[in-house]
């Protein structure tokens, strides 16, 4: 019985490490409005494993272009 609790102690601190590191890049974000930003931390929120990886694998990147649009030199 002890295990088990070690397991879901284990588990519950990877989830919660990596809802932190999502909503400390969400927010970090400069290509994501206010708006965005909120949406994507309520949908990492609500939905705590799928939310977080799809901001790693879709929302981050999307965002890191956005980023690099505005600050690139337009000729």
């Amino acid at each position: 019985m002890g295990s088990h609790i070690v397991i879901i102690v284990g588990v519950t601190v990877l989830l919660l490490a990596l809802w932190i590191y999502t909503a400390t890049t969400i927010f970090s974000s400069r290509g994501l409005t206010s708006g965005g930003k909120t949406g994507w931390a309520v949908f990492s929120f609500v939905l705590p494993l799928i939310g977080p990886l799809a901001w790693l694998v879709y929302g981050k990147a999307a965002a890191d272009r956005s980023a690099a649009d505005w600050t690139e030199p337009r000729l």
